[in-house]
């Protein structure tokens, strides 16, 4: 063991990883090879489908509405940003317009950006208004600054007030 070490220059805890590590991929090997093939797991019932196809739905709307933190520290919505070839994020707003009506109480940052006339700050503004109280209508959402008679008029068709 000690010539294998000096061979290698590697130290006694790291020749045992490796030595694990090795086992390791030789037992897989040998377990695909020599192992009966058993293709029962191919056929799932509807049930285990069903629940195949709930836990992909709920990983893709986390992954479109997931939260981070940027380098300042500040609160950062991927679902709002483009990442560049460079690796640098930059901020897009989006063009399209929500599908179904969005409901106050319960958006995140990036779906309250979707109302038209709705940016960064005030979809900041919206949650933090509903920190201190519910929305109880939509056009409760004319308590936030810098949304009036006009901008309410342009979004109150894609507002709810849904239970959360």
């Amino acid at each position: 063991m000690k010539n294998l070490q000096t061979l290698l220059g590697i130290t006694k805890q790291e020749l045992t990883a490796v030595a694990i590590i090795v086992g390791g991929l030789i037992c897989g090997i040998a377990l695909k090879i020599f192992a009966p093939q058993d293709n029962s797991h191919l056929h799932y019932s509807a049930l285990e489908k069903q629940i195949f196809a709930t836990l992909d739905s709920v990983a893709s709307q986390q992954q479109s509405t997931y939260s981070g933190v940027g380098l300042q520290g500040n609160a950062l919505d991927t679902a709002a940003y483009n990442t560049t070839p460079e690796g640098k994020a930059e901020q897009k707003k989006s063009n399209s317009l929500p599908t179904k009506p969005i409901n106050l109480n319960a958006a995140t940052k990036a779906e309250l950006m979707m109302l038209p006339g709705v940016g960064e700050k005030t979809a900041e503004k919206i949650i933090e208004y509903r920190k201190l109280q519910k929305f109880s209508s939509p056009a409760d959402i004319m308590n936030i600054k810098g949304i009036g008679e006009k901008k309410f008029e342009k979004m109150k068709q894609y507002l709810s007030v849904g239970k959360k």
